[in-house]
């Protein structure tokens, strides 16, 4: 009922309505495929008024549903590129996320996303940091200078890294075939001291980044190896 009733009153909402219903919906793993695209039709007539956190929570609802709406995506990428100073550290590595679960390839975003990730970074958290190498990887963008700089933070605060990330960020290196041998060594270090909260995902991710990058780490191969 409250699905059919958001599709009737689309067109008079606030864009902070509309983010906070979708992403509600989202969290809840209701797919309700017409609402959504309602929704989605609706966004064009008032697509200035949308904030930053509207643009972030209106994205991720789609992307966390996997319904892929390219013409709303591809709005939404200028009007980032307008609004860029005003996402969060945080804001942007869950833009990253959302067109990346998507496989939205957007040129124009994903460069100045890296500008300003670069501006940004040292205030970005562990899981936000993986977002973003993990985003940029599944999006086939590879630039060495922007990994060696998101290298740099994911170092400096890698005794923050919880399991699920430390994976990430290895497959990220691994899929763009990035060779930080520092940072994978510190990885796996960190992989190894976090070892019984690892899933066997995570460990088969860590141990298949290793292989494609041909970055052996003995101690984590021989203990996983043993399990």
């Amino acid at each position: 009922a409250m699905a059919a009733r958001a599709t009737v009153v689309a067109p008079s909402m606030q864009p902070s309505d509309m983010s906070t219903l979708v992403f509600a919906f989202a969290r809840l793993r209701f797919r309700d495929r017409d609402m959504m695209f309602r929704l989605a039709e609706a966004t064009p007539a008032v697509l200035g008024q949308f904030r930053a956190g509207d643009i972030t929570y209106f994205l991720a609802a789609f992307a966390r549903l996997d319904m892929q709406h390219k013409l709303i995506f591809n709005l939404f990428a200028r009007e980032i590129s307008r609004k860029l100073h005003d996402f969060t550290a945080a804001q942007l590595g869950e833009l990253c996320y959302a067109y990346a679960r998507l496989g939205l390839r957007h040129e124009l975003l994903l460069a100045v996303l890296k500008k300003r990730i670069v501006e940004v970074v040292k205030a970005m958290k562990p899981w936000h940091l993986a977002m973003v190498a993990n985003g940029f990887a599944r999006l086939r963008a590879a630039d060495e200078h922007f990994f060696t700089v998101l290298a740099s933070e994911i170092c400096r605060k890698i005794s923050d890294f919880q399991g699920k990330p430390l994976a990430l960020v290895a497959n990220a290196y691994a899929r763009l075939g990035v060779r930080n041998r520092f940072l994978l060594e510190l990885l796996g270090d960190e992989a190894f001291r976090r070892r019984g909260e690892l899933e066997p995902q995570a460990v088969a991710m860590l141990l298949n980044a290793h292989a494609r990058l041909q970055l052996a780490n003995p101690v984590i191969c021989d203990y996983f190896a043993q399990d």
